[in-house]
């Protein structure tokens, strides 16, 4: 007869020993609760008397038991056929760290099936079941990253479902973070003291000056003027995406694996023609290590401004929405998502405020004198 026990690993897992009805071997099988393997050990138990008895029904309650697929062998089958095709080394990576994540919080051999109904006693949060166990192990880290390795192993197991190695869901949207749940976003707002120091602070280089605005008045992200990318060399921004005469750049966006253009203020040019002229072999002769680790701090510290490079993006966009609208905003910085530039860029500004209350007030009183 087959035999149920509980791991002694931490994990409180509970196993199904039994014998293999085709070799007479005895194998342990790891289930997440003990109903699950008291289920299987009654399954295991009714084959091992049909075997005794001679009927054949055997087979048919074996094989669907077989059936179930552990979380190990859909990130093995995923990273086999899904991510040997993908050609951004970013991407890859990042889906292989959030099956890591996966795998540090169950074990490979758990059924995937069985993840929603898996209880856990967790420290510190009590008893969790299903994803909340995910959360509450990943409690140190903020809740949109949370969020994000939910993004990306719903995609896995939906890839999963599709090609027929599990019938249900494992992740819905349902178990992710909801936006009453996360933490504010806390993104810079800048102050017009604080671009005067920026741009007129006698502690920087004129170039350090100049690179501050080319970020600036571009809305670009780093990644896309750097010129050097070891992940992926098409990125590289080279003086050949320069047109001089048009006033445009050609770069590769997030996510597209192709070029576009920009058409940028004569000034952004007029500082590329400068270092041009100076014998830089690229535009912006390096790599984000050096800009990231380096060079920003070393502003942060001379100007007394705590700011990173995406920060400047958002300084484009902040400039840009008083004058000419959310719509603009996310033109001047290359973003198609009005919802994105609305809550990691530039919020409503008070100057597009108070033209949305002065067509109300007008609109009010123009109604009521009317009637």
């Amino acid at each position: 007869m087959s035999v149920v026990g509980q791991r002694k690993d931490g994990n409180k897992l509970y196993f199904v020993q039994y014998k293999d009805p085709y070799t007479d071997e005895w194998k342990k099988t790891t289930f997440p609760s003990l109903a699950l393997a008291e289920t299987a050990k009654a399954k295991y138990d009714y084959i091992e008397m049909c075997k005794k008895t001679g009927s054949e029904e055997w087979k048919q309650v074996y094989h669907d038991q077989s059936k179930s697929v552990s979380i190990g062998e859909i990130f093995t089958d995923f990273t086999n056929n899904v991510l040997a095709n993908k050609l951004n080394i970013l991407t890859e990576k990042r889906y292989k760290s959030v099956m890591r994540a996966c795998l540090k919080v169950f074990l490979e051999d758990t059924p995937a099936d069985s993840i929603r109904t898996l209880k856990r006693h967790m420290i510190p949060g009590g008893e969790k079941k299903g994803w909340e166990i995910f959360k509450s192990h990943n409690y140190q880290l903020s809740r949109r990253t949370v969020n994000s390795y939910l993004r990306d192993l719903r995609h896995i197991f939906s890839w999963a479902k599709d090609t027929g190695m599990i019938r249900d869901e494992v992740i819905t949207k349902h178990d992710r973070y909801s936006n009453s749940e996360m933490e504010p976003l806390n993104k810079k707002v800048w102050t017009k003291d604080e671009m005067f120091t920026l741009l007129n602070h006698p502690g920087l280089s004129e170039y350090m000056k100049e690179l501050m605005q080319v970020f600036i008045l571009t809305g670009c992200r780093v990644s896309e003027l750097l010129g050097f990318n070891y992940l992926n060399r098409d990125k590289e921004f080279k003086w050949h995406h320069v047109d001089f005469q048009r006033s445009i750049i050609s770069i590769m966006p997030k996510k597209k694996r192709y070029r576009v253009e920009r058409r940028v203020h004569s000034s952004v040019m007029a500082i590329f023609k400068k270092w041009l002229k100076q014998g830089f072999k690229q535009p912006l002769d390096f790599g984000y290590d050096k800009i990231g680790r380096d060079m920003i701090p070393m502003i942060n510290q001379i100007t007394g401004i705590k700011f990173t490079m995406h920060d400047l993006r958002r300084l484009n966009a902040q400039l840009a929405r008083p004058k000419i609208g959310i719509e603009g905003a996310a033109k001047s910085i290359g973003d198609s998502s009005l919802d994105v530039v609305d809550k990691h860029y530039a919020g409503i500004s008070n100057a597009e405020m108070d033209q949305i209350n002065d067509v109300v007030f007008e609109e009010l009183h123009t109604v009521t004198a009317e009637a």
